[in-house]
């Protein structure tokens, strides 16, 4: 191959790191509006009862308990003629985007939407599948495109900065497309409907031009060339060995505690119960939207600062700590003050809070990817599918539990969408526990997540480079071998 060749290929290489984060930017999209918006979708425009609405996003989200791993195990072990990864980006993409769309829009096509609620169970489960088609292909690629300590952290940076940056600019466009549309459709169906179709199709854009673009990349070539090495060449690791490799990797198993306990009250708490917050805690909807920008301009801001933070704590996991306590400082302060100060005041606590959030954020990925790293050291074969997919799968879980978790104490102290009009608003324990899931709530449960790594998370930079010199060793001796 020519050296012009060669070039062309490491461009391309540096291209898609840069264009990867682009999906981060589009799902931003999809989830400062559909993931955010769907549990008052249910209860408020399909007009179904608030436990029955749990029970729909329960199965959505019990259903990636499994399908994603089972995805991640399948991409580890199946390669296409045609490539790995790129085909199944467009298929979970669009899957997920035309479902979105048509759980948001079906409302507007019928006089009784909560006569759907059997056919919103059947697309909830669909969503979960198409999901994990999409995201656990995405975040099985990760340790392919970072095969170094700073590309992993340029990329998980980068990820983060797409996520929080396109959640920054929908999460403040989406208030005003609903508002838009709702005046201009005649009714609060309509309205999410048409938000939804604009939303929908911009998410998906940037999802496909990825993958048409991956699908040509040194990444899917590399993937294809394994694919075509002989069968009794290639190293065999039993299924059951593989499975054993995950559930005793202690570092693996301790970041997933840590994003299940982080993601339910960063998510589960804080993001989905923001819309209630806001319309019935502080009676100012409109403020809802600046609480999200601040939210995730304060996050973005964080992610950004994660190089700088590193150099002044010179390694990964004593930067996680110091920004951890830092973060569970401020709740401590959030905790105070709601209610007792003004609107803006109390969103700029909470958006102080998520500067720390974005610091831990710029290395929480990288330390999922040196547990998959360890767990390669001691099974002897990569099976990144499988071990990025506990990152999806503890996100999943956390929804799952914030769902069970939110549903039940809302049905407890009597949360009743249908009996609110006319003037007529919730208790005062309904409008305490809104309250206590932006604050206290997120508390205690971020102080637990992070003293898990302080103690038990025990792969330092140093410990990770070692490991990545023992796997080099293996590699070139295997290469011996072969020659």
């Amino acid at each position: 191959m020519s050296q012009q060749g060669k070039n062309g290929e490491s461009f391309k290489n540096k291209l898609l790191k840069y264009l990867y984060p682009a999906t981060d930017f589009g799902g931003g999209a999809w989830k400062a509006y559909f993931s955010t918006y769907i549990t008052m979708l249910y209860t408020d425009i399909y007009l179904i009862p608030v436990v029955l609405a749990g029970m729909l996003e329960l199965v959505s989200s019990f259903m990636g308990w499994f399908s994603g791993p089972i995805w991640g195990t399948f991409l580890d072990r199946v390669t296409l003629k045609k490539g790995k990864y790129w085909q199944w980006v467009m298929i979970g993409a669009t899957g997920e985007a035309l479902i979105y769309i048509t759980i948001f829009a079906l409302p507007s096509l019928t006089s009784n939407p909560s006569s759907l609620a059997y056919l919103i169970f059947i697309l909830a489960a669909s969503l979960s599948l198409a999901s994990a088609v999409n995201n656990t292909t995405l975040i099985a690629l990760y340790p392919r495109l970072g095969q170094s300590a700073e590309d992993r952290s340029f990329l998980a940076i980068g990820r983060s900065i797409g996520r929080t940056s396109s959640k920054t600019v929908f999460g403040y466009l989406t208030p005003i497309l609903l508002l838009f549309f709702t005046s201009r459709g005649g009714s609060d169906a309509n309205g999410w409907a048409m938000t939804g179709y604009v939303l929908g199709i911009a998410g998906l854009l940037f999802y496909l031009a990825f993958a048409l673009f991956l699908r040509t990349s040194d990444v899917e070539k590399q993937a294809i060339a394994e694919r075509n090495v002989p069968k009794q060449a290639r190293k065999k690791v039993p299924l059951t060995a593989v499975i054993k490799g995950v559930v005793t990797n202690g570092p693996l198993l301790v970041m997933f505690l840590f994003f299940f306990l982080h993601k339910l009250y960063d998510l589960g708490f804080q993001t989905l119960t923001a819309s209630f917050f806001f319309k019935y805690y502080v009676g100012d909807m409109a403020a809802l939207g600046t609480f999200f920008t601040f939210r995730t301009m304060s996050q973005a801001i964080g992610v950004a600062l994660g190089i700088a933070w590193l150099k002044i704590f010179k390694d990964s996991k004593r930067a996680f700590v110091a920004a951890g306590i830092l973060h569970v400082i401020v709740l401590v302060i959030s905790v105070f003050v709601v209610g007792k100060v003004s609107t803006i005041v109390f969103i700029l606590t909470m958006s102080a809070s998520q500067i720390f959030v974005g610091l831990m954020e710029a290395y929480t990925l990288p330390f999922f990817a040196a547990a998959s790293d360890y767990a390669t050291l001691k099974t002897g074969v990569r099976t990144d599918g499988l071990n990025m997919s506990v990152y999806g799968l503890a996100l999943r879980v956390s929804t799952t539990v914030a769902t069970v978790v939110r549903v039940s104490i809302l049905a407890a102290v009597g949360y009743n969408a249908a009996l609110y009009v006319d003037g007529v608003g919730p208790s005062q324990a309904v409008l305490n526990q809104f309250a206590y899931f932006q604050t206290l709530y997120p508390l205690i449960l971020a102080a637990v997540a992070v003293a898990l790594v302080a103690f038990f998370y025990p792969i330092t930079d140093k410990k990770l480079q070692e490991i990545k010199d023992e796997l080099n060793r293996r590699e070139q001796a295997d290469n011996l071998v072969k020659a």
